[in-house]
């Protein structure tokens, strides 16, 4: 809640990343500690820092289906339902040619923040898949 540990944490943010600049792991991570701060918020750049890292990661690995599904998700929770359908498509397209059961987005889930302040997981509680599933079929409603 104060601005030093926002200061610490966008320090320490930026100094993970300028480990390895082109890390598709490196760039994920980043997408889910602003989304994780996006929820806590409620400032749109903090959404907005999420969506340029996730779109990092996509870029620089671009045939993992979960990075393509938690770009869905997170344009979702930013208002573009057009292009997270185009996302979650892409996911749905990358997890039908995965042959690795593991590696499934049915064994996988997006991140979402904590639900609450008690809740210590931050994924969504369906599976990765489920949420590409809904993304790509159906209009979901942008969460409150």
């Amino acid at each position: 809640g104060e601005q030093s540990d926002w200061d610490d944490f966008v320090k320490a943010a930026d100094a993970f990343q300028a480990l390895n600049p082109r890390h598709h792991l490196a760039w994920f991570e980043r997408g889910k500690w602003f989304l994780t701060a996006w929820k806590k918020s409620g400032q749109q750049a903090h959404l907005d820092e999420a969506l340029a890292a996730f779109r990092e990661a996509v870029k620089h690995y671009p045939n993992k289906a979960l990075y393509h599904a938690q770009l869905a998700w997170t344009l979702h929770l930013a208002g573009d339902q057009e292009n997270a359908s185009l996302a979650a498509d892409t996911a749905w397209k990358l997890d039908q040619r995965m042959p690795h059961k593991e590696q499934k987005l049915a064994r996988q889930h997006v991140v979402d923040g904590p639900a609450n302040a008690a809740s210590a997981s931050l994924d969504r509680e369906e599976t990765a898949e489920q949420t590409v599933d809904r993304l790509r079929t159906t209009p979901v409603e942008k969460p409150s």
